[in-house]
């Protein structure tokens, strides 16, 4: 059998790349044999003096979660839950976090899985704690790509069940705000090969703009909450990032037409210190607009990492607005609709701050009343 356990097990041995194990756990998956692609995750995170680098068993282990969870069928899915949460030592280079490893697995079911799967699986899973958490991430994973399920009776059931529990992720609702109908457009669009994503932020490389009119009005820096910041934690912990968040009140209401390049220059903000007001690009943009350069900042993360993935990435989005417009509620729609009144930018620059590879980030809100403006500005390289 060319694509026998012990084989392919042995030819790891001082393997120099695993593409022929790729293609052996793809064909396997392909037939349907899939106790035979978990019988080899098991034998590389179980079998004794292997003799391998620790980056191939690890390579093989997450290939085969990897390819089961992206094969549209209830068994596979069923498998990729118990194998994807299973403990790990030998497969794996470092220690992974559950959470991160939750999110993540439940990322690839919901690109991979029909709803009808989900609710099975919710079916036979739902009151055990180890699978609550890929669970829930895989249902919101799932709302954000569009689906609602407020009225689906397995998903309504496990969603209470979250509630009695203060779960993070139950603040949030079972369908999409209106709002929120780009962030699915954001989403990396995933192949068992690999996975590719577009940025709705990035360096402008606009080195002579046009600097704007703006009347000068008097800046106060108010005090901020690190909840501004929630969608670029992830930039700072796992990658090279690092973020600026400010609050400002003025001394009498600006227009939002004004809000400039030269509007921008003349806050005290880091990222904007000693560059030219020409080397800053300030644009307005849709609420909508907003809410997906946020979310994606979140969910697919900065340079060496994959962030949060949607479900958190959604949760994330929702604190750093709630942070940025000063709005108390956890209720989504209450901030939501309280978010669509404020005037929204974005913005970067030419500065020594700014990294000007590809991770460069700049939100800026403007009040209701314009007395008042937030400021997320983030940043990473590889």
């Amino acid at each position: 059998m060319p694509d026998s356990i012990d084989n392919l097990v042995r030819d790891l041995r001082g393997a120099r790349d695993v593409n022929a194990h790729y293609e052996a756990i793809d064909r396997l998956v392909m037939r349907g044999e899939f106790d035979a692609a978990v019988a080899l995750a098991r034998a590389v995170e179980e079998r004794p003096d292997i003799g391998a680098d620790p980056w191939a068993l690890e390579a093989v282990f997450d290939r085969v979660v990897r390819a089961l969870a992206l094969c549209n069928a209830h068994e596979a899915a069923s498998v990729a839950l118990q194998l994807g949460l299973s403990p790990r030592t030998q497969s794996t280079q470092r220690a992974r976090a559950p959470l991160a490893t939750a999110r993540e697995l439940a990322f690839l079911l919901a690109t991979g899985q029909s709803n009808a799967t989900l609710s099975s699986l919710l079916d036979q899973l739902g009151h055990h704690p180890d699978f609550e958490n890929v669970l829930s991430c895989w249902i919101q994973e799932v709302v954000v790509r569009g689906t609602d399920f407020s009225h689906e009776p397995s998903v309504r059931r496990f969603w209470g069940q979250l509630l009695e529990s203060h779960h993070p992720l139950a603040v949030l609702p079972l369908s999409i705000e209106r709002i929120e109908a780009e962030l699915k457009d954001w989403l990396p669009q995933v192949r068992v090969g690999g996975s590719s994503c577009g940025m709705p932020y990035g360096p402008s490389r606009c080195l002579d703009n046009e600097p704007g009119s703006f009347e000068q009005i008097v800046a106060t820096e108010v005090p901020t909450t690190t909840g501004i910041a929630s969608v670029v934690v992830n930039w700072q912990e796992e990658s090279n990032g690092r973020a600026e968040a400010r609050k400002f009140s003025f001394d009498r209401p600006t227009k939002p037409s004004a809000v400039s390049a030269g509007f921008m220059k003349a806050l005290p903000l880091l990222c904007l210190e000693g560059v030219a007001v020409e080397q800053v690009v300030v644009r307005p943009v849709s609420i909508e607009r907003a809410l997906s350069i946020l979310f994606a900042a979140s969910a697919n993360g900065g340079a060496y990492n994959h962030g949060r993935r949607a479900a958190y990435g959604r949760l994330e989005l929702w604190q750093s607005v709630a942070s940025l417009i000063g709005h108390d509620s956890i209720e989504l729609e209450g901030i939501a609709n309280a978010a669509a009144d404020w005037s929204w930018y974005s913005f970067d620059a030419a500065s020594a701050w700014f990294e000007q590879v590809a991770w460069d980030l700049g939100i800026a809100a403007l009040s209701p009343d314009a007395t008042a403006m937030s400021i997320l500005a983030a940043t990473d390289i590889d």
